[in-house]
This record gives C-alpha cells, structure tokens and sequence, in this order.
C-alpha cells in the first residue's frame, strides 16, 4: 500500500552507495507514471486503484478500515447504522479518500457487481438517493419497465470487499 507514496518521494532521494534504494528505484521506475496519473487532481480510476490510494496514507487507510469494519450491514443491503455513517463522515473528510467518490466499479463481472451494490447500498441506506447504474442498465438490453428494476435486484445478494 505504501507503494503510492514510495513512487512520489523516492525519484528525489538520494541513494549514494546504498544497492537497496537503488533497486528500489529501478524496480518501481516503470510504475511511476501510472501512479502520477491516478494521483492527478480529475482523474477517475477504478475503486480498487481508489482504495490503494486512500490505503497509502496513513490517516485515510485507518478510515478506510473503520469503514469496512463498521459498515458491513449496509454492504450486506441491511441498513446503515450511526457507526457506519460516522465512518463514511470520516473518510469522506480525508483528502486522499477523495478518488473514492468518483471511482468507477470494474473487475469480472462478479467483483464490479459486487462493487456497483455497495455504491447502490450506501446511496439508498446511507444518503436516502437512489442510484442508477448506466452501464448495468445497458447491459440487460431492455429499453425501460419491470423486466430491467428486476434484473438490478437479483444481484443484491453479491458482496466484495474490494480487498
């Protein structure tokens, strides 16, 4: 998780003799650019990439886990308890947290749907607001109706962690 930090700060340190740290450097060198674009201000990136970006800080990662410890009812589609909404308070307040909002839910279809239900849990349970996924939608070929509320019903029952 640290990597992130590690590609911003370790190009500017000096190594001197130390083998390690230039290893270091020579390893994570090809990296780098991926990790200055995703940390660019208005880059959308995935939730995964997102949760190792809040992850690589310290503050932001230990809010990350108080999300994930205290927020399982809602992942589960249950309800949203004060613990949970205080840890989403939280997180949402770190800067580093902040890809986490705009983060698109991608992976095999098992992990993005699961992914897609907690954005969806946490709108409905949490903030009282629906939320549309389009790309679902245009996934189950319909055009409008019963068929497609349902088809975005079934999959409820799948939850992941994103870890």
């Amino acid at each position: 998780m640290s990597l992130t930090l590690s590609l911003v700060s370790l190009p500017q340190c000096d190594c001197g003799e130390d083998e390690f740290c230039r290893t270091s450097k020579l390893r994570l060198a090809p990296c780098r650019p991926q990790v200055q674009y995703a940390n660019q201000n208005g880059t959308v990136v995935s939730c995964e990439v997102a949760q190792w970006i809040c992850g690589a800080d310290n503050l932001c990662g230990t809010a990350l886990d108080y999300y994930f410890r205290n927020c399982r009812a809602m992942f589960a589609g249950k309800r949203c308890s004060r613990r949970c909404n205080n840890s989403i308070s939280i997180l949402q307040r770190q800067e580093r947290a902040a890809k986490l909002q705009t983060c698109v839910c991608d992976g095999d279809r098992q992990a993005r749907d699961g992914c897609v239900d907690i954005k969806r849990n946490m709108n409905q349970l949490c903030f009282g607001k629906p939320y549309i996924d389009e790309d679902r939608e245009e996934e189950t070929n319909e055009i409008s109706g019963a068929g497609s509320a349902a088809a975005r019903t079934l999959s409820v029952a799948v939850v992941c962690r994103w870890r």
